[in-house]
């Protein structure tokens, strides 16, 4: 049990409410205010306190309850802005003036950036999540944020003061949170597992069987742990030790993917009792491997076939940290791009298997994290973005291959072992406290 320890100040959450719809921005509004974070919301709600800005008096101000406290708190920021400053500005700077209006309020609400709460706003609006394009205001790196990557942004917070949030004000401890996670990412792999705790096989096959699911259920959870890790990194900013350690979790990341491709072949010569050819080379890049599971299921042929860049991705990285020398870090700064990161140096087959699966972008990172500097033709990786883009990638292939194992066949010919995965799946949620459909819709995180 991870002990929850009260941050010093609590994450302050600027809720630009009117641009707050999707399906990110509706999870985060789900959450109520507690000691590590609390929500102050521009241009109306219901639920959270709102801030009141006054320009004839230049203010911000709004009163507050906080948990704990038996008082209402007021809190007053000054607020030296006008209309007329506002409206001379928007045409220079070609900004809306609400959007002109909420960056000045959060840079008016950083009080000490080194020693008072951590600001953060949250908006939809394309042009304050790229500001820097737009005006000369300098505010705290990682500050201004998409609905999808607060909801992130906030998880790690919590996660760094031991707390874990399943959904409003419901704390767990650390493995139950990833393996929620896990379960909530695979979840066609529980039938598949539940399948085979109750089939009719031999028992020894029965037993390598679970082992290897296990096996690829745990690394899976470790895999976002390091994600988690990364990130947490990432946020602190570009430096040396962020590098260094953002590089130990990302060699550890490389190798439970393949970890978990090998461990995948396994279950596919069990599913349909095929001895290994070599059982020193049981992998999904082996054509003895392949060649005997076409034999006995071509549908696994389309499956691989269809995402053998995501099977491919990381081979190289990894017999290049294992066998030769590391990969090589480095810190990137671009001004004109408004980028300040930890980065990896890639090239080869890792960079062509990044290339195939995201198209590198101009001026900037695509998807994938991978950045290009054209005149020297250099190839660059972002390696929170990356992970999270691939793991992304990596799940949906997981969940296409044990589709196509098909152990629905199973029980449709065993009535007795279909019912006794149902009652499995029924029962989950009571031994849990929680299912995994709960923790898509409300969980924060990745």
């Amino acid at each position: 049990m991870v002990e929850k320890i009260k941050p010093k100040h609590p994450l302050r959450v600027i809720l630009d409410t009117p641009t707050l719809k999707n399906k990110y921005g509706e999870t985060i509004k789900l959450y109520d205010d507690n000691e590590f974070f609390d929500f102050i919301a521009v241009g109306g709600s219901s639920k959270y306190t709102e801030l009141q800005v006054d320009l004839e008096n230049q203010a911000l101000s709004f009163e507050k309850d906080y948990p704990g406290k038996h008082q209402r708190t007021r809190e007053e920021y000054a607020f030296p802005v006008t209309e007329e400053m506002i409206t001379s500005l928007v045409t220079n700077w070609d900004l809306k003036p609400e959007e002109l209006k909420l960056l000045f309020i959060v840079q008016f609400m950083i009080v000490n950036p080194h020693e008072g709460p951590k600001v953060i706003l949250v908006t939809e609006r394309k042009k304050l999540l790229n500001y820097s394009k737009y005006v000369t205001n300098k505010l705290p790196d990682f500050t201004i944020f998409s609905p999808e990557e607060a909801k992130i942004y906030i998880d790690l917070f919590c996660k760094k003061h031991g707390a874990y949030l399943v959904k409003p004000q419901h704390f767990v401890n650390r493995g139950l949170w990833y393996l929620y996670s896990m379960r909530s990412k695979l979840q066609l792999f529980q039938i598949a597992w539940s399948i085979n705790v109750n089939s009719q096989e031999p028992p020894d096959l029965r037993d390598k069987n679970l082992q290897m699911f296990g096996s690829i259920s745990g690394r899976v959870k470790d895999m976002l742990k390091a994600i988690d890790e990364i990130g947490m990194n990432y946020y602190k900013g570009s430096n040396n030790d962020t590098m260094e350690d953002m590089l130990y979790h990302f060699n550890y990341w490389v190798t439970l993917y393949s970890g978990v491709l090998d461990a995948l072949a396994w279950i596919s010569l069990y599913r349909y009792s095929i001895s290994a050819p070599n059982k020193n080379k049981v992998e999904l890049e082996n054509e003895d491997v392949l060649a005997e599971l076409y034999k006995s299921n071509p549908k696994l042929k389309e499956v691989i076939g269809k995402n053998q860049k995501i099977i491919d991705l990381v081979y190289e990285p990894r017999n290049i940290f294992i066998h030769r020398e590391m990969l090589h870090g480095l810190r990137l700064k671009d001004y004109q791009a408004g980028l300040e990161l930890n980065m990896i140096d890639v090239e080869g087959e890792f960079l062509s298997h990044i290339r195939d699966l995201q198209p590198v972008v101009k001026g900037g990172l695509n998807k994938a994290g991978l950045y290009v500097i054209k005149d020297h033709e250099r190839y660059f990786l972002e390696p929170y973005r990356f992970v999270k883009f691939a793991t992304r990638e990596f799940v949906s292939f997981l969940n296409q291959f044990i589709t196509a194992l098909d152990y629905g066949e199973l029980l449709s010919k065993d009535p007795s072992l279909k019912s006794k995965v149902g009652e499995a799946a029924r029962a989950v949620p009571g031994i849990f406290d929680f299912d995994d459909t709960e923790f898509q819709d409300t969980a924060l995180g990745y």
